[in-house]
């Protein structure tokens, strides 16, 4: 019984010996985690303004971006957009 009781000690004693290697490492992996991200939905936004443009093309366009959607708007004439499915 001795023997679990030093081992869980010892192996408690190393965890709180390293333990800010593992906040640190731990923030490094958040960081790089939310910079995937933010790299993956800005690649996604910049793909998604391109198809706008190209099915939109040769007139002008507006992309409107929202938390919920973004949508794809061309103009028809000067005063008068048409929505565009994508």
């Amino acid at each position: 019984m001795q023997y679990v009781i030093n081992f869980f000690t010892s192996g408690w004693n190393w965890m709180m010996k390293h333990s800010v290697g593992f906040i640190c490492g731990g923030l490094v992996l958040i960081y790089m985690l939310a910079n995937s991200a933010s790299i993956e939905a800005k690649s996604r936004i910049e793909q998604e303004n391109l198809e706008c443009k190209a099915a939109c093309f040769p007139s002008q366009y507006e992309f409107i971006q929202s938390p919920v959607d973004n949508t794809c708007w061309c103009y028809t004439d000067q005063n008068t957009l048409k929505r565009i499915e994508q």
